[in-house]
This record gives C-alpha cells, structure tokens and sequence, in this order.
C-alpha cells in the first residue's frame, strides 16, 4: 500500500515538472481489482486513448525498459 502511494506521489511530481499527461495502472495478486490513476476516469481514458491509437511501431517506443533503450539507442 506504501509503495502504491508513493508511485502515485512521483507520478503527480512527474506531471507537475514535466507538463504531460500519465496514468497509472496497478494489479496486486491479492486486490480483486486493478487500481487506476487518476481516479478521474475522462483524465485516465485520455491518456489510455492516446496510447491505444498509436500504431505497433509508435507503440515500441514507449514499452523499453532501460536495457533496451540503451542498446537501441546507442547500437
């Protein structure tokens, strides 16, 4: 529970300083439901939206992990 909080704190600081749109989706094995933030659900299915329109190939750029990113970017 203290880490999902925290997750959500950084997230709103990252909107904040940065200026951009972010949601966040949380699934625990043992809570039935998958959390979302923001609990605004016009603010939440924006940003789901706006990844969801994107093609395959725009996709791929937002779902590196910081070892690919490196090796893709640098390679």
């Amino acid at each position: 529970m203290k880490r999902k909080e925290c997750l959500k704190n950084k997230l709103k600081e990252v909107l904040i300083l940065c200026s951009i749109e972010a949601c966040v989706i949380v699934y625990c094995s043992y809570e039935p439901e998958l959390e979302v933030w923001p609990e605004d659900n016009t603010a939440f299915q924006n940003v789901l939206n706006a990844f969801l329109t994107k093609s395959p190939m725009e996709w791929r750029k937002f779902l590196l992990n910081q070892d690919r990113y490196i090796k893709e970017s640098f390679y």
